[in-house]
């Protein structure tokens, strides 16, 4: 026996509903990627950043050199139980660093500490005159925020909202990498947070510290 109450279904609305409740209860710490363990296709096809689930396979993980006239900007957070920063760094096709900054932030929640370096990060181009970008973070969920309109988090609302102007100002790219290939803005975002001010770093000392 089957009963209709003249309601349809639609697969792909509900799994983009349930892929967004997903997206909120991580970016408010109530789920966290250790409930996607054994389960990281499932965690791809959500968009969670699954850095922290075991996947038995190998990876090739390198950065690659932009396309002129394309500048390369990596971003990054960095976020402990007491310290927060971000980060940024710019090569040229060449694959040479012409700028990178660093800067502590107020305790926030790792997904804050990376658009607060993507932000900033695209903020350099914009002042140096840097036009076409291709933008790379390791985090799949700010990806995924940036390139869906119907995403929100309430406490990063302004911050995404300048990050979304200033991207229809450039002619960008946007992809993910995984963190073993964003080592350098890694490296600065971690120095960032035990930093007291806002820095760019000159690019000689900066080759020699990387």
């Amino acid at each position: 026996m089957s009963l209709s109450l003249g309601i349809k279904m639609n697969a792909n609305h509900i799994i983009s509903k349930v892929r967004y409740k997903i997206l909120q209860l991580i970016a408010v710490n109530l789920i966290s990627i250790k409930n996607f363990t054994n389960s990281h296709f499932l965690a791809d096809h959500f968009g969670v950043h699954n850095e922290g689930i075991r996947i038995n396979r190998d990876l090739i993980v390198r950065w690659a050199k932009p396309y002129d006239p394309y500048v390369k900007l990596n971003t990054n957070g960095f976020v402990n139980a007491t310290k927060a920063g971000m980060s940024g760094i710019i090569k040229n096709s060449q694959g040479n660093p012409i700028a990178a900054f660093s800067g502590p932030l107020p305790s926030c929640s790792v997904l804050t500490s990376e658009l607060m370096g993507l932000y900033q990060g695209l903020q350099v181009c914009l002042r140096m005159g840097l036009q076409n970008v291709n933008i790379e973070v390791d985090s799949t969920l700010v990806i995924h925020i940036i390139s869906n309109n119907d995403v929100c988090f309430p406490q990063d609302f302004y911050t995404i909202k300048k990050i979304r102007m200033t991207l229809s100002l450039l002619n960008v790219t946007i992809s993910h990498i995984y963190r073993e290939g964003n080592a350098c803005a890694d490296w600065l975002a971690n120095f960032g947070a035990y930093s007291d001010n806002f820095l760019k770093h000159p690019m000689f000392d900066l080759l020699r510290t990387l």
